[in-house]
């Protein structure tokens, strides 16, 4: 709705997410609206549904972070677990057009992290880079759903950069070599 803003509020000990929305009748600017999760486990990293219905975050609720997903429409409303894996995963990014719609994340995978597509409508994911690439983190969606723009982090001095990849199948490409993180596409 861009008034809401979804943060992670480290409350009396426990990082949970929050909503908050704009407030101008008030000095403070801004105001809880709700608690969206209270849990034990560390919860941080939220992403918006392009609706604004549903919420991915990261949790550690079941030992190690996972992606978890929440139906913001319904107030009781559990998390749920998006798939179980092994691997420790992170940055989620919400993308959809038409009919299509993924979570993008950062996958650790031994020692390598590589980015991860979940197709949240089919119920199945893969993988969008290779564990024999450079290290893959912070995915960022083109307006179409269909690549992937993300940092890519060598082994050696200066071989950091941001590529760009499709989504299924076909090769990435560098966009730019150099000292570069944290890429964000427009709409």
């Amino acid at each position: 709705d861009g008034k809401t803003l979804a943060i992670t509020l480290d409350y009396k000990g426990n990082p949970d997410i929050f909503l908050l929305a704009a407030d101008y009748s008030s000095k403070r600017k801004w105001k809880v609206t709700r608690r969206v999760t209270n849990h034990h486990a560390i919860d941080t990293s939220p992403a918006f549904s392009a609706d604004g219905k549903k919420i991915a975050f990261v949790s550690t609720r079941r030992g190690r972070a996972q992606i978890f997903m929440k139906n913001l429409a319904k107030k009781s409303s559990r998390a749920q677990l998006l798939f179980s894996t092994p691997h420790r995963t992170y940055t989620p990014k919400w993308c959809r057009s038409g009919i299509r719609e993924y979570i993008a994340f950062t996958q650790l995978v031994g020692n390598k992290s590589v980015i991860f597509i979940y197709d949240v409508r089919n119920k199945n994911g893969w993988r969008a880079t290779s564990t024999s690439a450079p290290n893959a983190e912070n995915p960022s969606w083109s307006p179409h759903c269909n690549l992937i723009a993300y940092e890519s982090i060598g082994s050696n001095i200066g071989s950091n950069g941001i590529r760009i990849s499709p989504i299924v199948g076909g090769r990435s490409v560098s966009l730019f070599a150099g000292p570069f993180t944290t890429p964000n596409w427009g709409k």
